[in-house]
Formats: C-alpha cells, structure tokens, sequence
C-alpha cells in the first residue's frame, strides 16, 4: 500500500519551479526543464464523433441533441484521426 506525502513546512524545497510560472500558455517548459538540445511532442490520436444523420455538431443544441435517444452510440459515428487531420476537419 502506498504511503500518503508526509507535511512539508519548507515551500524553499520547491523554489527551483518559480520560473515555469512566468512560461506563455502551451510552452514545454512547465514540464520539461530547460537545457535539453531539443524536444519532442509526440501528439497521440484522437476519437472525434459525430451524429450520422446530420454529418456536424454545428447548429445542434446540445442540451436536447440526446433527447429521446436509446442509443446515443448507434446515433454517432466515429473516426480516430491524428491531430492533423482534427484540426484540419473531417475527412
């Protein structure tokens, strides 16, 4: 069983992660320190969805969309597509 985080007084310890506060929205660093020669993300696929019968999300109100439906994934189809290709739209 793992041990819970024993109580840490000090905040000093963790002073070292001061500056990845000041990094811009959708930077590395926060993660990653700095000082590599270079980094890598690696995006994994994603699943989109859409309903069948009207091929778009647009224009559907999505608070009655599943009203009445028994079957909401039998409603939707869905595709795993790469980054790329989600942003770009679909196929």
């Amino acid at each position: 069983m793992s041990q819970p985080f024993p109580w840490v007084p000090n905040a000093a310890r963790g002073e070292w992660l001061r500056p990845t506060e000041a990094e811009p929205f959708g930077s590395i660093l926060p993660i990653v320190p700095r000082g590599f020669a270079a980094y890598a993300r690696v995006f994994h696929a994603v699943e989109r969805d859409r309903p069948r019968e009207k091929k778009t999300w647009h224009g559907l109100d999505e608070a009655t969309c599943f009203d009445g439906v028994e079957d909401i994934a039998a409603m939707l189809e869905t595709e795993r597509a790469t980054w790329a290709i989600s942003a770009d739209g679909w196929r």
